[in-house]
């Protein structure tokens, strides 16, 4: 029995209406803390929009990243703003005006586009007839990896993946510069900043319980990848929440003190170096940057299966990245960048 996907297009309408409805409502409201909550209800509706089209792993991304992480990461840096938006000046609306006229030009031009795409799915699509069936039908005979998402973006994609953990660890960089580099009396913050001395039991309790299993969680994912939807980009995502939790349930001195600011920084830089230097070693033994082939001598195994390996090296360098940077983009942005206090 096949799945029809087009017996669901109701669905489809009903969750782009959704979205719709919800990206116009965070612009509307002047409550910075209310909009950062609905562009995760955004992101949640976006997860189920991913899922039905089949793309897992981008859904379980979605979740933890555009629902979860960023919300927090949101309402922790509302907290020290401004948190109501103040009438604009004329000037400034006419620009605000501008800019929505480009946008719904731009908008319109790119669904007059979608008519030169193929179908949704359509076998004969270039996607369908090119790369698509020869990573199916060889991936999995060539790097001994069920998960072709996983062989894509670490074997044969190597190089890409290796370049957006680059871009993950500038983004940690950029922030903290911005933030330690901005003297107090230019930064938008509350001068009457919440003290929280961690005292409250359930959410204490509930922080004893549920990280624990957080943490076990994303080993599971980041080490299961292989099999089923995750990898280190998720794993690691998971890994940092649990983290940015304990600061939300304690605060942020008690995580800092579990997880130093200087350990989180030799993280985000050694999770890429490991990456690196995997295919740095695949250089050294006479084979291409990333071919992990090259490995199979030294661990005494097939060419397939020290494929295998290298991308499993690869995904802890990825999830060590991504944790570390999770975490070090709450600690400077729910703290204005003095480290002082968060959520």
């Amino acid at each position: 029995m096949t799945w029809d996907a087009s017996l669901l297009w109701q669905f489809d309408v009903l969750v782009l209406l959704m979205m719709v409805i919800c990206a116009v409502t965070a612009l509307a409201l002047e409550g910075l803390l209310s909009s950062a909550i609905t562009t995760g209800v955004y992101s949640f509706l976006l997860c189920l929009m991913w899922t039905h089209m089949m793309a897992v792993d981008v859904a379980f991304t979605e979740a933890a990243v555009g629902a979860a992480i960023s919300t927090v990461i949101f309402l922790g840096t509302a907290q020290y703003i401004n948190r109501w938006i103040k009438k604009d000046r004329p000037k400034e609306q006419g620009i605000k005006q501008l800019t929505l006229v480009v946008v719904v030009i731009c908008a319109v031009m790119m669904l007059g586009a979608t008519r030169d795409l193929p179908d949704w799915a359509d076998p004969a699509s270039p996607a369908s007839t090119y790369l698509s069936p020869e990573y199916i039908a060889q991936g999995y005979r060539e790097t001994a990896t069920p998960n072709v998402v996983t062989a894509v973006l670490a074997d044969y994609r190597g190089y890409d993946t290796l370049f957006e953990s680059v871009v993950v660890f500038a983004a940690a960089l950029v922030v903290m510069v911005v933030l330690r580099h901005t003297s107090h009396k230019h930064r938008r913050v509350l001068h009457l900043r919440p003290k929280r001395e961690g005292r409250d039991t359930v959410l204490r309790g509930a922080a004893q319980s549920i990280i624990p299993v957080m943490q076990i969680f994303a080993l599971y994912v980041l080490f299961h990848g292989h099999y089923s939807p995750g990898g280190g980009f998720q794993g690691g995502v998971i890994f940092g929440a649990s983290f940015i939790l304990l600061a939300l349930c304690y605060n942020l001195k008690f995580s800092m003190n579990r997880f130093q600011e200087h350990a989180v920084l030799w993280c985000c830089a050694g999770g890429v170096l490991l990456y690196a230097g995997v295919g740095a070693a695949c250089l050294s033994l006479g084979m291409n940057f990333l071919g992990y082939a090259a490995l199979a001598e030294v661990l005494g195994v097939s060419e397939a299966m020290a494929r295998s390996y290298g991308i499993l090296a690869v995904e802890i360098g990825v999830g060590i990245t991504v944790m570390a940077v999770m975490v070090s983009l709450y600690y400077d942005l729910a703290s204005g960048g003095d480290l002082e206090e968060g959520l």
